[in-house]
C-alpha cells in the first residue's frame, strides 16, 4: 500500500509505502525504481527546492538528502525516538511542509518540530494544544504563518498557531466532536477548507 505520494521538480515522483520502502520515478510516474529501506513503512516523503528530499518511517525521523535523493542520512537532532505511548495506527510522523521562509516543519504524534538549516538540526515548537495529538495536518493561517490543525485524544479539533501562542477550538457546531483524522488545505486561513 502507498502511504505518501510527493511530486518533485523535473518529472520526479516519490512513493512512500507500507513495508516496501521508498520508490522514485524520474519520468512523471511512468516507471518507478526502488530506492531502498525494504520492510520499512515510509509514511511521509517530500521534496523541496535545492534538491532537498526528506522522509520518515512510521516510528523514526528524519532522513535527509541534499543531492536530490541519491543518498540519505538520518538527522534526528532534537527529535526524540517515538514516545512510549503509541498512537493506534503506530504512525508517529504525519507530514513534512516548508514555509515561506524556507523552514521545514514536521507534524508528529509527539508535536511539531522545525528545522531552519535544511534538516541538519531540529527544535520543538509549542503547539498549545490542551492534550495529546491524535492526528495533525500542517497549514497556514490568514497571515501566512505556519499553523497546525489537530484532533486531540480527548475529543475536539484545534487550530494551533505557534506564532500567536494559542490553540483555538474548532467545534464546527458539533456537540462534543471526536475526530480520528484531520486534513486541511494548504491555506486554511484563506479558504477555510478542512475535513475531520
Amino acid at each position: 500500500a502507498v502511504f505518501e505520494i510527493a511530486v518533485g521538480p523535473e518529472d520526479r515522483v516519490w512513493l512512500g509505502t507500507d513495508s516496501q520502502g521508498l520508490w522514485r520515478s524520474d519520468d512523471d510516474g511512468e516507471h518507478f525504481a526502488f530506492v531502498g529501506y525494504d520492510d520499512k513503512r515510509v509514511v511521509t516523503v517530500a521534496e523541496f527546492p535545492g534538491d532537498l528530499v526528506m522522509f520518515c518511517y512510521d516510528d523514526e525521523a528524519v532522513y535527509v538528502s541534499d543531492d536530490g535523493g541519491q543518498s540519505f542520512v538520518r538527522s534526528g537532532e532534537a527529535i526524540e525516538d517515538a514516545s512510549p505511548g503509541q498512537p493506534a495506527s503506530g504512525v508517529h510522523y504525519y507530514e513534512l511542509r516548508q514555509d515561506g521562509a524556507g523552514a521545514i516543519w514536521l507534524a508528529s504524534w509527539e508535536g511539531l518540530v522545525k528545522s531552519e538549516d535544511r534538516g541538519r538540526s531540529w527544535h520543538h515548537v509549542e503547539t498549545y494544544l490542551p492534550e495529546a495529538v491524535r492526528d495533525v495536518a500542517l497549514t497556514y493561517d490568514a497571515a501566512g504563518n505556519p499553523a497546525a490543525m489537530a484532533s486531540a485524544f480527548g475529543g475536539g479539533g484545534y487550530l494551533s498557531d505557534p506564532t500567536a501562542r494559542s490553540a483555538v477550538p474548532l467545534g464546527f457546531d458539533l456537540a462534543e466532536p471526536y475526530f480520528k483524522r484531520v486534513a486541511t488545505s494548504h491555506d486554511y486561513g484563506k479558504d477555510g477548507m478542512a475535513a475531520y
